[in-house]
């Protein structure tokens, strides 16, 4: 989490693959910023900081269905033990997980529920992060992109409607909350 250097205060929870290590070290290297350590992305402490001093909270989302390619990739791509069949994958993070927050009735983005204002992945995080940062009187930043170039291939060669359904079902919670489209993007 990141605790913005304004007055009132504001708090920036990142959760991965939403482009937070972009935003965290622009912010925190242009001085905008502190860096808040939180476990599971959910820092109770510093939201009831920056409510209490008459700030707001804002949380980094992504399309859930391209969160959970996005960590496909990201996994499969360090793995020493060859490609992983992306179906035996999804089943296996859905069913025991595999991330400690992913439990049974879990969320990809957990600190949705403390949000004031969503920061959306797929608005241009830029864009988003430099609207919040007027709102509160800093100035604008350029995020470098961090992180490797994964080839992209369409959404639709990942989920079938099969999978779709059973994804869907398991983080209902993320589609309900956020508002997204329970059919995966093309």
């Amino acid at each position: 989490m990141l605790l913005l250097k304004s007055d009132p205060p504001a708090g920036l929870i990142l959760s991965a693959k939403t482009g937070s290590r972009s935003v965290l070290r622009a912010l925190v290297d242009e001085g905008l910023a502190e860096r808040r350590l939180c476990r599971h992305c959910i820092c109770v402490d510093t939201v009831k900081e920056v409510r209490d001093a008459g700030g707001k909270v804002y949380v980094s989302v992504r399309n859930p269905f391209e969160t959970a390619v996005s960590w496909y990739q990201a996994i499969d791509r360090h793995t020493t033990h060859g490609e992983r069949l992306w179906p035996q994958w999804l089943r296996r993070i859905m069913g025991r997980g595999i991330f400690p927050w992913l439990k049974p009735g879990g969320s990809w983005f957990p600190g949705a529920k403390f949000a004031d204002g969503l920061i959306r992945h797929e608005n241009g995080i830029e864009h988003e992060v430099c609207a919040i940062l007027k709102s509160v009187g800093l100035g604008p930043v350029k995020l470098e992109h961090i992180g490797k170039a994964i080839e992209n291939r369409p959404m639709s060669e990942y989920w079938t409607p099969e999978l779709q359904e059973l994804f869907v079902d398991r983080f209902r919670e993320d589609f309900d909350v956020l508002g997204y489209c329970t059919h995966a993007p093309q």
